[in-house]
């Protein structure tokens, strides 16, 4: 199922634009967090740093993992040191700036409102935290930076979770039960992406056919061929 990503996301939950259907190509996942990290990376915010290209990058070894801290490795580990999730710049602040997570939590909200006062709060609290984590105040600085970089984009990893998880539902059906799968997409989406599936249909052995005037109001399949929809016939 994993492996069908990188060959195509038609009709799939979450993943079916253009855009991540190119993204998956490229990403190549071959596991369920780099459905949840794509989900979370194709966005404008992380596009705009170019967040998404660097972690499929380092996935695919063309660039080295770096850790702005040991105490921060086991945070960004299973995103090859990139923050990614609201919940990792939380748990970061906790980690490494000693702060508590109700804290952690007030900084998240605080980002998303831009609100200066507090952050500078915050901030001499982090600075001095890390300090006694072994930073120094560069250090120190240039990690309280970068995580206030990352959270202005940073995507919620609970939502990215679900919505992937939907993706992954659709996609099994898509390998598992294809004739099922594209009767019943190509009855409900849109008149645009008939083609687009009509397409696909190669790529799991099922062929399409003309309409039937005894069976295929709609689409219709049986024996792996599906029919063409009358009512998808302008003037009928």
């Amino acid at each position: 199922v994993l492996k069908e990503f990188s060959n195509g996301t038609e009709a799939v939950f979450q993943f079916k634009s253009k855009g991540l259907n190119s993204y998956m190509k490229f990403m190549k996942p071959n596991c369920f967090e780099d459905l949840v990290a794509a989900n979370a990376l194709y966005r404008p915010g992380a596009m705009s740093s170019n967040a998404h290209v660097k972690y499929v990058h380092i996935k695919l070894g063309d660039e080295d993992v770096v850790y702005d801290h040991k105490l921060l490795k086991p945070v960004t580990k299973k995103t090859y040191g990139l923050y990614i999730y609201q919940e990792q710049i939380m748990q970061a602040v906790v980690a490494i700036g000693n702060l508590s997570m109700e804290e952690a939590d007030v900084i998240r909200t605080t980002i998303k409102k831009f609100d200066r006062d507090k952050m500078k709060t915050f901030e001499a609290k982090f600075i001095k935290g890390a300090m006694r984590n072994g930073c120094d105040k560069s250090k120190a600085n240039f990690i309280w930076n970068k995580l206030l970089a990352f959270s202005g984009y940073g995507f919620n990893k609970s939502h990215s979770c679900s919505y992937s998880m939907l993706g992954y539902y659709c996609q099994w059906l898509k390998v598992h039960y294809p004739e099922e799968f594209f009767e019943v997409n190509l009855n409900f989406c849109e008149d645009d992406d008939v083609m687009n599936l009509i397409n696909k249909l190669k790529d799991f052995n099922l062929q399409y056919s003309l309409p039937d005037i005894n069976k295929s109001y709609k689409f219709v399949s049986r024996k792996k061929i599906i029919y063409w929809a009358l009512n998808k016939i302008k003037g009928v």
